[in-house]
């Protein structure tokens, strides 16, 4: 703790921090005079984080005078935190003081407190003022408005003045502390009166209190009057009335005395219409045998009760004994409470209650209990409680062996609230090696519902097998089924299978551990993880190590070889990894290593790296590890263990590692790793698994079974992801035959913590441990000494707070009948720290000692005594002490008390005296004396005398402070028929003093006369008021006064006349101080009315206002006048319904006029709005309108109008349709943009978007479909119309498994391309057909079929301007004989035939000699065809001529079909064609590739891409010719609340793209935008909460 005060300069600073365990607590407080208040209450707690309670206040100003406070409270305590600012103004510098309050709870949400008032507080005789509250919510509240005055100088004649809203209330009557005769009435018909009644009298032994207070319709009311002489004796009448709930007083007198040892009395009753008397006939006591006896009666005229009578006793000697007897007409009730049996061994005891006036169901209750613990091993328990004709009872029985080995428990219970209920508990842990556990529970609702559920565990375990099973059944909606379980097999191999299941979901794991191998399988329910398969094979023996990892998640493999090759300190390293994820489809890492420098090849996917460095080798007879670190800094690591040998042996001892491998590249990383042992008494397993990729981020399993029968503990964890499941057991067996049994179970199925439970017992002491979460668990045990009747002790354990261990013994006696002794010693087990405590309490008082290594010790005594004529109290503690004493013969008018303290020798004194003679004389002291410097002497004392009008005083203030320490004031005032006389007041040696002469009988009939003030300050040392002052209440004033000050006369007339509709006043004021006389007028008229007028005149400038609130109208107009410039102001609203909302305002500002109209009309789901802006600022009226409506409830459909008219008229008109896909139009009439008509539409098979303009129609649209026959065709098409082009375009794709068609039509000029394929298990065909009217190429045309299924046929055609070239071949292959024709216009013969023999192997390669010849000349050729497989096939045909030009040809061409399928051809010389196509599907998008290599001019090379997803609609599609460049890709996805949607056209270099993105739920965005090339672009995005719609609402 810290603590600093500096008094001088009113500073204050305290600071305390308080550790508990890991809880901070912090306290902080400072202060620096009225500038700046810290406040701060935090606590700390590491499972909760960080709380605190804030107060901050920063001062402005000369406060307390004048200033301004701003507050800021914060509290994050409560959910959610919340933050209140506040801000206090004050101005108490004039007699007119203010005071502002603005609270601001929450944002938006401001309540503002403005209070005047005049009146001097410290001496609050008589005052005015008026308050303001504005609510949030409530702007026409009566509490807007409250104002209000009194006048309590004569507290014989004392008036009361306030107003709440319309109403005004008036009192006149006594006022004081002690006495008050007011009564609050109002001339409104509909205000009630209000009571302000009070009376405060004691004298001796007699009293006379009344209170009443309250409307009065509603009052509460208190009465007492008697005389009370001790509690034995009394004479006294009462009455009660608590407000609303009583409708009548209810009104009693009631006496009773005590003689010979009994009590007797008698009384009456009234309440309304009801009266009655009542007679105590005795109450006797014995307080040794604390037993008493009494008998009461009564007697009244209400129904049902004309005679009612109470009798009973009690008895609490060594029994609980109770029995009273009610008779109300004949009617009995009974109390029957008889506990006498108290027996540890067997009992049975009984209490009854009997009270017809509780009806059937709880006229008789009766309640027994009894239980029979007479044999060692069966027990019962019963307690069953009657309720008239229902019964509910709860039975427990039990029976276990000696040691709690088994047991078997039976509870029944039956409710009128819960229904019936039964609990069957039963479990065997004799032999640990087959044990169970069951748990039954049904319970009947009193609604017939049947709410039940069964738990069972089992435990088996051999040498070689070991089973553990958690079964759930229920007929629970949330959870029906539930079971966990896990079994082991040991051998030459471990197998473990273990699971979780619950509802219809299963989690399940096999695991299987081999000398070289492990595999395992997880299935689950979540979408995605269905089924899981791991298998690793370890070869880290030898020189050469090797790990192949496969893991298959559905229809996704991934597979990892890793292979090391040491010789000495040189080696090479391979890894091959595979996976369907698109960050490394595959990852080949390879290289060689010598004296820890390394040589790297790396790559994955298409990234490709090659670089030496340093390499960290670690090898061993089951693992080894490499790692380095590439130019990238990201490091590379492969590592792999493996040793279970001892594992499957079962000659483990310890926790080791079994298996691993880790893999780690540019970031990424896979880790697996497989940790346990296993012997004759524990079987430990950890698997975990954990990667950087989202998709498995992290998978652990935990399984530990001790087989120990003496002391075990259990472990189960599961883990996928974010779902965990964990189960804690443990079991010890404890002297006595005794056992401590604790589980703790934790899942992400429930929201709620960890839940602990645990049971135990030793010997006679009995364990229970409950809790929840993280070390938030209590364990505590109980020994009874003599079965309770002595005492008990035990043992606690609080973890969360550092105590464990803390044993307590408790002893208690009685040595007499009024004594009791009571012992505690508590050993905290923590350095010996120790807390010992004894407690005596008698008749005379309580003392207590206490012993402690931590507190140390300490003693307590308390004493008292009370007398006739007084009283005396003493408490001590240590060398503290207190003493009070008190009081005074009865006659006496004073009271006094006297407080005496003493701390270590130091004197404290408290000496407090009253006396009071009425009116006349009252004297009073408050005295505090302390040893503390400063402090020595503190209060203060008074006198007061009021004899024939003439008042004298004298009052003194001691001061905890050496600048002021003694304030001492002095009054004498002459009250007869004037105001005479002074008042003085000393501040540490500085006088004021306040002399007053006026002549006058009161101030409604007026005062003449003067006021002196001196002061010791010079600039007000001697100021002087004379002048004349007449005031009826509040409603009339006529003062004029002059003030003479030291550097200054003032003149002040002041008038006013108030009247319920009117207000009028006038002020003038000169000064010596002023260069210009001011003279005010006010002039209010309207008050009670809609109709107000208000004129306020300053000299020359004038205000007049205008307010007229009628039946949905309001109207207010201001005209002024100030400095000789006219300015008027004027707002007009009529509101007779939503359907038709008007407003105007109008400004003048020096002849310039300016004026704002609009109307709103909602109805239905449309909203209208008009706005007219006109204003001699601008040329001309400025106007908008706005349309919005909502056809339907759904938020799915909707159009906005908004026009603006100005010089030139705009308009914006949006209409939105959601129902089937996305349609939208945005229509824009601007001079910028003239009649601009936007349409977007997207539907699940089109998609386009329309543009009107003045100059013309912009157009693009997409539509695709799939066709039903399987393999489907897709098919697509896109359209683009546009005025910016030269043309229109068309193009359309139909993509098949085994075609492509594509067309674009250029205006009316189509350009097509066709191309089909068809593959069998003996040949092909391939077709190619490009139409295109461009450079005079019509249509071109190229086929090639092959087949040779029994012989070889092959068939090649070119069609070119209408030239036709072919080729066609076939071999005989049972007669090995060929054929070979070709021909084309560019051959001089025009056709060239050839025959021969085939030599060779035909189903490999064969070569063929030919010679062509024809009428002129013979032509040689060389045929070669390599046929590796079917999937492999090369021909080439060389020819040889005597044709200048034509030389030497060469014709060919290939197949081949590996991951994908390609298909080449060529012809060389003189045509020089080639033609390439390859094509096939990947996992997930079908890709095909087109290269066409021609001699044709423009068409040098023409190429064509096309890449089709299968699983989303993203084609892209793009065809290169040599100066051209045409492409199309689109790219659409939704789910249930979104819609994205972009396509694209390239033309050569140009762009022409579009997008557009939906989402109909919170937050709701539309994004929208296009680019045409160079053309024109835009983009839009709206983002909003579900508030934007509530205009539909």
């Amino acid at each position: 703790m810290e603590f600093e005060r500096n008094a001088p300069e009113q500073k204050g600073h305290l600071e305390i921090h308080i550790h508990v365990a890991e809880r901070h607590t912090t306290i902080h407080f400072h202060r620096e005079g009225f500038s700046k208040l810290n406040f701060l209450f935090k606590r700390e707690v590491p499972q909760y984080g960080e709380k605190h309670f804030k107060v901050d206040i920063t001062g402005s100003g000369a406060l307390p005078e004048k200033g301004a406070l701003d507050i800021v409270v914060e509290n994050t305590f409560r959910e959610p935190a919340r933050t209140i600012n506040a801000r206090v103004e004050v101005d108490r510098t004039s007699s007119q003081k203010k005071i502002k309050l603005e609270v601001s709870p929450r944002r938006s949400r401001l309540y503002t407190f403005n209070l005047e008032y005049n009146a001097d507080l410290q001496s609050p005789q008589h005052g005015d003022f008026t308050l303001g509250i504005t609510t949030p919510n409530h702007s026409t509240s009566p509490w807007k408005n409250i104002s209000g005055n009194w006048n309590v100088e004569n507290p014989n004649d004392a008036t009361i003045t306030f107003t709440i809203g319309d109403i005004t209330y008036n009192a006149k009557g006594k006022l004081t502390l002690q006495e008050s005769t007011m009564i609050l009435s109002s001339t409104s018909p509909s205000a009630e009166n209000i009571y302000l009644q009070w009376k405060f009298e004691r004298d001796g032994s007699t009293r006379d209190y009344f209170l009443k207070l309250g409307r009065e319709s509603k009052y509460g009311m208190l009465k007492l009057k008697g005389t009370i002489i001790d509690i034995a004796h009394v004479d006294i009448e009462g009455g009660l009335k608590a407000g609303p709930f009583m409708p009548n007083e209810f009104l009693f007198t009631s006496m009773w005395d005590k003689s010979n040892g009994a009590v007797t009395g008698e009384g009456t009753f009234d309440y309304g219409s009801y009266h009655g008397s009542h007679r105590l006939v005795k109450f006797e006591r014995n307080a040794e045998r604390k037993s008493a006896s009494f008998e009461w009666s009564a007697t009244s005229n209400i129904p049902q009760y004309n005679s009612v009578s109470v009798s009973g006793n009690y008895d609490f000697d060594h029994k609980v004994v109770i029995f009273v007897l009610i008779n109300a007409d004949g009617r009995e009730s009974k109390i029957d409470v008889n506990i006498a049996d108290i027996n540890p061994t067997i009992s049975r005891n009984t209490a009854m209650i009997s009270i017809p006036l509780l009806g059937s169901t709880f006229e008789r209750t009766e309640l027994t209990v009894s239980h029979d613990f007479s044999h060692p091993n069966r027990k019962s328990i019963s307690a069953v409680a009657k309720f008239g004709r229902s019964e509910s009872f709860i039975n427990a029985k039990w029976n276990r062996s000696d040691g709690f080995e088994t047991l078997e428990g039976k509870i029944e219970a039956k409710s009128r609230f819960l229904g019936d209920i039964l609990i069957n508990v039963r479990y065997n842990m004799s032999n640990i090696a087959d044990a169970y556990a069951e748990v039954d529970y049904s319970r009947t609702t009193t609604d017939g519902d049947k709410k039940e559920f069964k738990l069972n565990w089992t435990r088996k375990s051999t040498d070689d097998h070991l089973e553990n099973e958690m079964i759930f059944d229920s007929n629970f909606e949330t959870l029906s089924h539930a079971r966990a379980y896990a079994n082991a097999e040991y051998g030459n191999n471990f197998k473990l299978l273990s699971g979780l299941d619950w509802n219809d979901k299963k989690i399940n794991l096999t695991l299987e551990v081999r000398k070289n191998k492990i595999s395992g399988k997880l299935t689950t329910p979540f979408e995605g993880f269905e089924t899981i398969e791991v298998d690793l094979q370890y070869k880290l023996t030898g020189k050469d190590k090797s790990v192949k990892a496969t893991y298959q998640r559905g229809e996704r493999k991934a597979s990892l070889n890793m292979e090391l090759s040491m010789k000495g300190k040189k080696g090479s390293f391979n890894v091959d990894l595979s996976t369907p994820f698109e960050v490394v489809k595959n990852l080949h890492i390879d290289g060689q290593y010598e004296n820890k420098v390394a040589q790297v090849n790396y790559q994955r996917n298409d990234i490709h790296m090659n670089f030496n460095g340093k390499a960290n080798i670690k090898s061993s007879k089951a693992s080894f590890d490499i790692s380095f670190t590439p130019p990238s800094g990201q490091n590379i690591r492969i590592a792999a263990s493996y040793d279970v040998q001892d594992f499957i042996a079962g000659t483990g001892t310890e926790e080791k590692e079994l298996a691993s491998l880790s893999l780690e590249f540019e970031g990424n990383s896979l880790d697996f790793s497989l940790h346990g042992f296993r012997n004759d008494d524990r079987l430990y397993v950890m698997i975990h698994g954990s990667s950087s990729f989202a998709v498995l981020k992290m998978f652990h399993l935990k399984l530990d079974s001790e087989l120990n029968t003496q002391a075990r503990d259990g472990t189960f964890e599961l883990t996928f992801n974010d779902f965990k499941f964990n189960v804690s057991n443990h079991f010890e067996r404890r002297e006595d035959n005794g056992y401590y049994f604790r589980s703790k179970i934790e899942s992400t199925l429930t929201p709620l913590p960890a839940l602990i439970i645990g049971l135990g017992r030793e010997g006679e002491e009995r364990i229970i441990t409950v809790g929840y979460g993280e070390d938030k668990e209590i364990t505590f045990s109980i020994k009874g000494k003599n079965n309770f009747l002595s005492g008990f002790s035990g043992k606690v354990d609080i973890p969360s707070l550092n105590y464990e261990g803390v044993e307590y013994d408790v002893d208690y006696s009685f040595p007499g009948d009024n004594h009791l002794q009571i012992h505690v010693e508590i050993d905290l087990n923590e350095n010996e720290q120790e807390v010992e405590a004894t407690f005596f309490l008698d008749s005379e008082g309580i003392k207590a000692r206490l012993s402690s290594t931590v507190l140390g010790d300490h003693s307590l005594r308390v004493r008292r005594s009370v007398s006739p004529d007084g009283f005396y109290a003493e408490a001590g503690l240590d060398d503290y002490s207190l003493k009070l004493r008190g009081g005074f013969k009865n006659e006496d008018t004073a009271r006094g008390v006297l407080l005496e303290g003493e701390v270590f020798g130091n004197r404290f004194l408290v000496d407090t005296l009253f006396q009071c003679e009425g009116k006349r004389y009252s004297e009073g002291k408050l005295i505090i004396h302390t040893p503390f410097p400063g402090m020595e002497k503190m209060g203060g004392l008074f006198t007061w005398s009021n004899a024939n009008k003439k008042i004298m005083a004298h009052a003194e203030l001691h001061l905890p402070s050496y600048i002021t320490p003694t304030i001492t004031g002095e009054i004498s005032l002459d009250l007869k028929k004037k105001i005479n006389g002074y008042v003085t007041l000393d501040v540490a040696g500085e006088e004021f003093t306040l002399k007053c002469n006026l002549a006058g009988s009161s101030i409604s009939q007026g005062y003449t006369g003067s006021l002196e003030f001196y002061t010791p300050f010079h600039a007000v040392s001697h100021v002087m008021l004379t002048g004349d002052i007449k005031m009826q209440a509040l409603s009339f004033l006529d003062m004029e006064v002059k003030i003479e000050a030291p550097f200054a006369t003032h003149d002040l007339k002041l008038k006013y006349q108030l009247s319920a509709d009117k207000v009028s006043g006038e002020a003038f004021l000169e000064s010596t101080r002023l260069y210009n006389t001011i003279q005010l007028s006010l002039n209010l008229e309207g008050l009670s009315t809609g109709n107000v007028e208000v004129d306020l005149t300053v000299n020359d400038n004038k205000i007049n206002a205008h307010y007229i609130l009628a039946q949905s109208t309001f109207k207010f107009d201001v005209t002024t006048v100030i400095f000789s410039k006219e300015r008027q102001f004027s707002i007009e609203a009529k509101y007779p319904s939503l359907e038709s909302l008007e407003g105007v305002v109008a400004v003048t500002l020096e002849g310039e006029k300016h004026m704002v109209s609009g109307s709103l009309n909602i109805v239905n789901n449309r909203i209208q709005g008009a706005l007219d802006l006109e204003s001699d600022l601008i040329q001309r009226p400025q106007k908008l309108m706005f349309d919005v409506s909502k056809p339907s409830t759904s938020y799915k459909q909707a159009s906005f109008k908004i026009i603006f008219t100005s010089s030139d008229p705009h308009s914006f008109y949006l209409d939105l349709d959601l129902r089937s896909g996305l349609e939208a139009t945005v229509k824009i009439d601007t001079p910028v943009f003239p009649k601009v008509t936007t349409t977007l539409q997207v539907t699940p098979a089109v998609a386009g978007i329309t543009v009107e303009t003045p100059k013309g129609t912009h157009k693009i649209q997409v539509s695709w479909r799939q066709t039903r026959r399987m393999p489907s065709d897709w098919i697509a098409s896109l359209e683009l119309i546009s005025p910016l082009l030269p043309e229109n375009y068309l193009f359309s794709v139909n993509l098949g498994s085994k075609h492509i068609m594509a067309e674009l039509q250029t205006g009316s000029i189509k350009h097509n391309l066709e191309a089909r394929t068809s593959m069998s298990n003996y040949g092909g065909d391939l077709s190619l057909m490009i139409d295109t009217p461009f450079k005079n190429i019509n249509k071109v045309m190229f086929d090639a079929s092959l087949n040779f299924q029994n012989n070889v046929e092959l068939y090649i055609t070119a069609k070119f301007a209408n030239t036709v070239n072919s080729f066609r071949f076939n071999l005989d292959k049972e007669n090995r004989k060929l054929i070979s024709i070709v021909e084309s216009p560019y051959i001089p013969t025009g056709m060239a035939e050839a025959e021969a023999m085939l030599a060779g192997n035909t189903n490999e390669n064969m070569q063929m000699k030919m010679t062509l010849k024809n009428a002129e000349d013979t032509i040689s050729g060389i045929l070669n065809i390599k046929i590796k497989s079917s999937q492999n096939i090369n021909t080439n045909l060389k020819i040889i001529t005597p044709f200048k030009g034509y030389k030497k040809m060469n014709f060919g061409a290939r197949y081949l079909k590996d991951e994908v399928t390609n298909i080449s051809v060529f012809a060389d010389k003189p045509l020089k064609f080639k033609a390439d196509l390859q094509f096939g599907n990947t996992e997930d998008a079908v890709a095909t590739n087109l290269v066409v290599e021609t001699p044709i001019e423009d068409f040098e090379r023409i190429e064509a891409e096309m890449k089709v997803p299968l699983y989303r609609f993203a084609p892209k599609v793009m065809l290169t010719l040599p100066h051209n460049r045409y492409g199309f890709t689109a790219d659409y996805g939704s789910d249930s609340f979104s819609q994205k949607l972009s396509a694209g056209v390239t033309v050569n270099e140009e762009s022409y793209d579009g997008y557009y993105s939906l989402r109909t739920k919170a937050p709701y965005e539309l994004a929208y935008g296009y680019n045409l090339a160079h053309l024109a672009s835009t983009r839009f995005h709206l983002r909003t909460d579900s508030s934007f719609f509530s205009v539909f609402a």
